[in-house]
């Protein structure tokens, strides 16, 4: 038994009707064509995400590094300071090192309340945190930036008139925070 392959007959003089048998509710295999096209269709969107994964890793850890040694330095800048200061009768107890970080020789005074990865936090290792009071109380960011930004905290030794002391830094680059997501985005219109 044969079925027509459409309703309508074959109205053309010397055509025979489609006699193949289709099933209406079973599709039509993919070409080998389609078939390679959806492949590396999808291999191409893994690599780009591969990618784009790849690259923002790359980018937070060339921010924790950057944040990390000028962190450093800014302790030996900040004991040298304090010292300093110290010396001459002015007992402070918080500092700006210029452009992008300050120091605070208590924890009470800290703008913000540091939450670290565990109690007892290494010390001289940068930890992100990501909310962001410190750009917004020194007017380096709007309210409206706060949500986007994240700054980094450590804490240290040094010798502050011969007495071991506590130092906490907290650094907070605005303008490399600008630059990782403008080349983000950058390298995300290039890929597509």
């Amino acid at each position: 038994m044969t079925y027509p392959a459409s309703d309508e007959p074959s109205s053309e003089p010397g055509t025979q009707p489609d006699t193949e048998y289709r099933a209406p509710h079973i599709k039509r295999a993919r070409t080998a064509k389609q078939l390679t096209f959806i492949y590396f269709s999808i291999l191409a969107f893994a690599i780009i995400t591969f990618y784009l994964a790849i690259f923002e890793i790359i980018l937070e850890d060339i921010e924790h590094l950057t944040a990390q040694n000028r962190m450093k330095k800014d302790t030996q800048v900040a004991e040298q300071q304090l010292n300093a200061l110290w010396a001459q009768g002015h007992k402070i107890t918080d500092l700006e090192i210029p452009p992008f970080s300050h120091v605070y020789l208590n924890l009470a005074d800290i703008p913000i309340e540091p939450v670290f990865p565990n109690e007892n936090p290494e010390a001289n290792i940068a930890y992100e945190m990501e909310q962001d009071l410190l750009g917004v109380m020194s007017g380096v960011i709007s309210d409206e930036e706060y949500q986007h930004l994240s700054y980094y905290v450590m804490h240290t030794q040094i010798e502050l008139q011969g007495t071991a002391t506590t130092l906490y830094l907290l650094h907070q680059d605005a303008v490399y925070e600008q630059s990782e997501d403008e080349a983000f985005q950058a390298q995300t219109k290039q890929l597509l």
